[in-house]
């Protein structure tokens, strides 16, 4: 089976026709409607219709549920597409799953650490850094803290 990447969560209902607020862990949720998505069972969810809300925040109506009963049972759904479906990106974009198990090098180019994990939870992704001495810190995702990321040669470099 292929690898599954995490692209939203369902995170209410909306309204009584069946409707879900959905986050989506992406910049262009514009064209969802042409993919194949499931959740962490293996269902298959097919969208039928998606509006920008608030913020990362959009209302969707997805296939097959048409009251508010229906729509409460797929709460806290995760939403997973996979990785051979998604878009190709331009040189300068990456998709967080893109950053596991990069390399990590301080300002000089001295590898000083692995990402061992990506957390996100509404404020910016937050990568976790094992350094070589197996203790682990935090920093978030910013163009600030990483002064470049080449997802070709699998490394990140810190900023001063």
């Amino acid at each position: 089976m292929s690898e599954q990447i995490l692209i939203g969560v369902i995170i209410s209902p909306h309204g009584l026709k069946g409707e879900v607020k959905i986050k989506f862990f992406t910049d262009t949720p514009d064209n969802l409607t042409q993919h194949n998505f499931f959740d962490e069972e293996g269902n298959h969810i097919k969208f039928t219709r998606i509006t920008l809300h608030k913020g990362e925040i959009f209302i969707c109506k997805l296939k097959g549920v048409n009251d508010r009963n229906e729509s409460e049972l797929l709460c806290k759904k995760q939403i997973f597409i996979k990785k051979q479906e998604l878009p190709k990106t331009e040189s300068d974009q990456y998709y967080i799953h893109d950053l596991e198990n990069m390399d990590i090098l301080d300002h000089e180019g001295k590898k000083i650490g692995k990402i061992s994990n990506i957390m996100d939870y509404g404020a910016g992704p937050i990568i976790e850094i094992t350094d070589t001495a197996n203790k682990k810190s935090l920093v978030r995702l910013t163009n600030e803290n990483f002064a470049e990321i080449n997802i070709e040669k699998n490394f990140a470099i810190l900023a001063k």
